[in-house]
C-alpha cells in the first residue's frame, strides 16, 4: 500500500496505525469543492472552551486537502514539465473518483478496513472534524508549534522537488490555486499542512513516552525464536468427490440469493474509424528543412548514441543514420492529421444533419454513407459489458488518453441516449488504430434476472459444487483431528493407511511451514504464508492436532505439534533493538496483530481528549464518538527530505 503514511519519515512510526483507517475514510469523504465559510456561531465546546462553526469549517477544509494529497501521492514524482502536467491530470481524476461510491467501496476493501459506515454522511464528516479540532487544540495547549523550516520541507516534498533542486514556485502556485489542482489559496493550503504537522508532532511526543522493559524484551525473544517440530497434512477440496447438486438445490439457491446474479449493463456502439495508414497515399514528402528541424529538436533524447562520448565517438547518431525513420515519422504524422481532418468534417456534417432532424424527425443518420463520403471505415461492436471496456478497444482501438476511456464508458452506459453521437465531444478521439467518432446504437440496463437462465444455472452449479467440496474437506480434516487427539498420530496414520503426514525439520515460530520437497503442495505456495505462531507452543498441546483453514476452496491443513523446543539465547543481544521497535510499533498475540505500546499510549490520549468534546445537540447527554469515524488522526501528506522554497509566513519556533 503506497500511501502517504508510508512516505512519512520523521513522524511515521509513532502513529502509523492511528492514521491508517482515517486515511481511507477521509480520502473518500470530503469530495465537493470548498464552499464559502459559514456564518459564525458557537456550536459546542472542547474542554470547556467554545468552538465556532467557522473553526470546524476550516478544519474540514484542511482534511479535504490532506485527503486529496493522499490520493495524489500515488502518482509518480515530478521530474519534468510533462510529468507535472500528468500530475495535474491525476489530481483531477482523483477528485472525480472520490465521487464514485463504487470506488469508495473498492478502496476500503483493498485496504482491508471493511465497512466504516456511510462515508458521505454529514454526521460522520462532522464527528471527524470535531475530533481533529480537539487534537489540534490539545497540541497548541501543550505548547507545540510548527517552524517555517518544517513547513517548507513538507511543501517541497508535496510538490516533488528532489533535495538540492530549485523550487518551481510558479508550478507550486498553479498546483495549489488552479481549478485542475487543489483550487484554493496558497495560504489556505499551507495552513492545512501546518495543522497536520502540529498534530503529528504532538502524537509523536505522546508515543515517545512508551517504554519496553527487559522482561518484555526477553519474553518477545523467546516467543520469536522458539522452535517447534510439526507434522502436517493438506486436504484439497478440488480433489474430493461430492454428489451432484439437485435441481431443487439450484432453484432454492437462486430463490434465496437472486440478487447476487445481477446481469451487467450492455451497450452496442458503431463508429467511424479513420486509420492513419489509409491516408498515407498522397502525403507530401518532407522537405530537407523539415527533416533537419525534426533531428535538431530530438537529437538529445530520441537520437542520442548510447555509446556516445567514448573513444571520441559523437554523442548523437548522425542525421543520415536516422533519416529514414524521421521521414517515416513525419509522413505518418501528416497522415494522422489528414485522418483527423476527415473526421472533423464528418462531425460537421453530423452536426448539420442533427440540426435538420429537429425540424424533420424522419431524417436518419447513416454512418455507412458518411464512411463512404469521407473515405473512412464504419465499425460496429457487439453488446459490450460495462466492466469490460477492453472489448470496445479491441474494435475501436485503445484510447490514447485514459480519460477518453473513462469518458467513453460513462457516456455509453450512463449519459447518452440511443442514437446520440459522442455527447459533449467536439473533436474525434485518438486510439492506437487512428481516430474515431462513435454513436450509441442500443443499451440494455443492468438488471436482476426474473427467471433462472442457463447461464445463471451453470454459475449456481459451480458455486454449489465448490461449497460442497469445501465442506467435505473441512469434515475430512476434522475427522483426522478427532482421531489424532483421541488415539495419537502414529496409530491414526497407521489405521488410515493411504495418507502420510509431512514431518519437516524444526521451524521457528512465525515462519512458513517448510516445503516437503516431494512434489506435494507447499502450504506457503502461491504467496499464502501459514504461520506456526497460532498457539502450538504450549507444552499441553504436544501431540494435539489443529485445523488451519486459509479460506473457502483453499487447502485445509491438519497440523500436529510434535515437540516444542526452547529458544537458543545466542542472538538475544543482537535482536534487542528490533524487538524493542517491534514492541513499540506492533505485536502479535496468537498469530494476530495487536497495537504496539506507542499506539496504546496514543489511543489512550486520543480517548481522553475526545471526552472533552461537547456539541450543542449533545449537551443534554454524554458525548459518544460516531460509528465508523476511524481514529480521527488526519491523513499525512507526502514527505521527503530536502530544502524548500522561501519560508512561508513565520510561526512560532519548533520546540
Amino acid at each position: 500500500m503506497t500511501t502517504l503514511s508510508r512516505r512519512i519519515h520523521k513522524y511515521e512510526r509513532p502513529f502509523y496505525y492511528a492514521v491508517t483507517a482515517v486515511i481511507a475514510l477521509s480520502f473518500f469523504v470530503w469530495t465537493a469543492p470548498f464552499d464559502d465559510a459559514p456564518a459564525d456561531e458557537t456550536v459546542g465546546s472542547i474542554g470547556g472552551k467554545p468552538v465556532t462553526r467557522s473553526e470546524l469549517f476550516a478544519v474540514r477544509q484542511s482534511i479535504e486537502t490532506l485527503a486529496l494529497l493522499d490520493g495524489f501521492s500515488r502518482s509518480p514524482a515530478l521530474s519534468s514539465s510533462a510529468a507535472r502536467g500528468r500530475w495535474m491530470q491525476t489530481l483531477a481524476q482523483v477528485r472525480q473518483a472520490l465521487r464514485d461510491p463504487r470506488m469508495r467501496g473498492f478502496y476500503l476493501q483493498y485496504m482491508g478496513l471493511g465497512d466504516l459506515g456511510d462515508l458521505s454522511s454529514p454526521e460522520v464528516q462532522d464527528a471527524l472534524a470535531w475530533k481533529w479540532t480537539a487534537y489540534l487544540r490539545a497540541a497548541e495547549t501543550a505548547g507545540f508549534t510548527v517552524s517555517p523550516g518544517e513547513l517548507t520541507q513538507f511543501i517541497r516534498s508535496i510538490v516533488g522537488v528532489p533535495p538540492g533542486s530549485p523550487f518551481p514556485r510558479d508550478f507550486y502556485v498553479q498546483f495549489v490555486q488552479s481549478e485542475r489542482g487543489l483550487g484554493m489559496h496558497v495560504a489556505q493550503f499551507e495552513q492545512a499542512v501546518r495543522r497536520y504537522l502540529l498534530a503529528a508532532k504532538y502524537f509523536d511526543a505522546v508515543g515517545s513516552a512508551a517504554l519496553v522493559t527487559s522482561q518484555e524484551l526477553l519474553d518477545a525473544y523467546l516467543e520469536e525464536n522458539r522452535e517447534v517440530e510439526l507434522a502436517w497434512l493438506g486436504i484439497k477440496p478440488a480433489d474430493l468427490s461430492v454428489p451432484e447438486p439437485s435441481r431443487e438445490a439450484v432453484a432454492r439457491f437462486f430463490r434465496d440469493r437472486r440478487g447476487e446474479f445481477r446481469l451487467p449493463a450492455k451497450a452496442r456502439v458503431e463508429a467511424l474509424l479513420a486509420a492513419s495508414p489509409s491516408f498515407l497515399e498522397g502525403v507530401e514528402e518532407p522537405t530537407e528543412a523539415d527533416i533537419t528541424a525534426r533531428y535538431e529538436a530530438n537529437k538529445d533524447i530520441e537520437f542520442r548514441d548510447p555509446d556516445g562520448g567514448k573513444n571520441g565517438k559523437p554523442t548523437h547518431k548522425p542525421l543520415e543514420a536516422v533519416r529514414a525513420s524521421i521521414i517515416k515519422d513525419l509522413k505518418e504524422a501528416r497522415a494522422s492529421l489528414k485522418a483527423s481532418a476527415a473526421l472533423e468534417k464528418a462531425l460537421l456534417e453530423i452536426g448539420a444533419l442533427e440540426a435538420k432532424q429537429r425540424q424533420d424527425p424522419t431524417l436518419r443518420l447513416d454512418f455507412e454513407a458518411l464512411a463512404r463520403q469521407f473515405g473512412v471505415s464504419r465499425v460496429e461492436t457487439g453488446y459490450l459489458e460495462e466492466d469490460r471496456p477492453e472489448d470496445a478497444e479491441a474494435v475501436l482501438g485503445a484510447f490514447r488518453d485514459p480519460r477518453d476511456r473513462e469518458s467513453f464508458v460513462r457516456k455509453v452506459f450512463t449519459d447518452m441516449k440511443p442514437g446520440e453521437v459522442m455527447r459533449g465531444e467536439i473533436h474525434p478521439l485518438a486510439t492506437d488504430k487512428g481516430w474515431i467518432i462513435y454513436r450509441l446504437l442500443d443499451r440494455k440496463e443492468a438488471r436482476i434476472p426474473a427467471q433462472l437462465t442457463a447461464e445463471v444455472e451453470d454459475d449456481i452449479l459451480r458455486r454449489l459444487r465448490k461449497e460442497a467440496r469445501d465442506k467435505a474437506a473441512v469434515e475430512a480434516a476434522r475427522a483426522w483431528i478427532d482421531a489424532i487427539n483421541a488415539e495419537g498420530l502414529e496409530k491414526t496414520e497407521a489405521a488410515r493407511g493411504g495418507k502420510k503426514f509431512h514431518r519437516p525439520p524444526a521451524v521457528k515460530n512465525g515462519s512458513p511451514l517448510p516445503d516437503p520437497g516431494d512434489g506435494h503442495e507447499n502450504p506457503a505456495d502461491g504467496g499464502r504464508i501459514i504461520e506456526t505462531a497460532f498457539g502450538l507452543r504450549a507444552s499441553d498441546l504436544v501431540g494435539k492436532a489443529r485445523l488451519l483453514d486459509p479460506g473457502p476452496n483453499q487447502t485445509k491443513y491438519v497440523v500436529v505439534l510434535l515437540r516444542s523446543l526452547e529458544a537458543k539465547m545466542d542472538d538475544f543481544e543482537k535482536q534487542k533493538p528490533w524487538l524493542r521497535e517491534k514492541l513499540l510499533m506492533n505485536g502479535f498475540r496468537n498469530g494476530m496483530a495487536v497495537p504496539g505500546k506507542r499506539q496504546i499510549l496514543i489511543d489512550a490520549r486520543r480517548a481522553e481528549i475526545e471526552k472533552g468534546i461537547v456539541r450543542n445537540q449533545d449537551a443534554a447527554k454524554p458525548a459518544a464518538p460516531a460509528a465508523g469515524t476511524g481514529s480521527g488522526v488526519p491523513p499525512p501528506p507526502p514527505a521527503a527530505a530536502g530544502p524548500g522554497p522561501a519560508a512561508p509566513a513565520a510561526s512560532a519556533p519548533a520546540k
